[in-house]
């Protein structure tokens, strides 16, 4: 008979534990991605998130979607990535996007 409510216990507990953790948000789970996710043609606005450079290949995500060198983002063609930046070229001439627009990093030439 104890057999049974030790069994009933670590059922209850089991239960109960994983009750517990379906309303835990993972914090390290990306965004979910919107439904217009690139602006239209003639809308402003295009958010750098991420690159990767590598020597077979140069990626970059912006607006949530993963572009080559060649691949439009709206009406501008992507014309170059960098470790730090990528180069567009749209129907009012080229513009870059950094990696970091709010923060500027500096280097130092003397060894502190």
């Amino acid at each position: 008979m104890s057999e049974r409510i030790v069994i009933a216990a670590i059922i209850g507990l089991v239960l109960a534990t994983a009750a517990g953790a379906a309303g835990l948000v993972d914090p390290t789970r990306p965004p979910a991605p919107r439904a217009s996710a690139i602006p239209a043609e003639g809308e402003e606005g295009y958010r750098l998130t991420s690159i990767l450079v590598a020597p077979d290949r140069r990626i970059a995500v912006i607006n949530g979607h993963v572009v080559r060198v060649g691949d439009r983002v709206a009406d501008a063609q992507v014309v170059g990535i960098t470790l730090t930046r990528v180069q567009l070229r749209g129907p009012e001439g080229a513009f870059e996007l950094p990696l970091h627009p709010l923060r500027r990093m500096k280097r130092s030439t003397s060894r502190e």
